[in-house]
């Protein structure tokens, strides 16, 4: 069973005529909104904006959430490889991350705690 569709919206009345296609996810038990806004590198503000959630701890199996579309940003994962002297708040502005977001990206329990060689996901 597909858990993903994708939806062409046609534009509101403006005179370019072109598509865009967004991906939908159809929320399965268990989910949270702040789970699928992880999985998809977006916010559950992004989220709750585009899809009009006034209350993000209400979502309901079935429900269907757009998670890309013109309003979310495109999540282009890049890794990096940890060097000597180098810090996951250093690495968050040189990546235009945030530490938090590095953090879960890793299940980083201490993001204090990296090592030379750790391959960790910054973008």
């Amino acid at each position: 069973m597909s858990y993903f569709a994708d939806v062409k919206q046609s534009p509101k009345k403006s005179s370019n005529k072109k598509e865009s296609t967004s991906k939908v996810y159809v929320v399965k038990s268990g989910d949270t909104l702040s789970g699928i806004a992880k999985r998809y590198g977006t916010t559950v503000a992004k989220l709750t904006q585009i899809n009009g959630i006034k209350n993000p701890n209400k979502i309901y199996v079935g429900q269907k959430i757009k998670v890309t579309g013109s309003t979310a940003r495109k999540s282009i994962a890049k890794y990096h490889t940890v060097k000597s002297g180098d810090t996951v708040s250093e690495l968050a502005f040189k990546y235009g991350s945030t530490q938090k977001q590095i953090q879960n990206w890793n299940n980083l329990s201490n993001p204090n705690k990296i090592y030379v060689g750790q391959k960790l996901r910054v973008k």
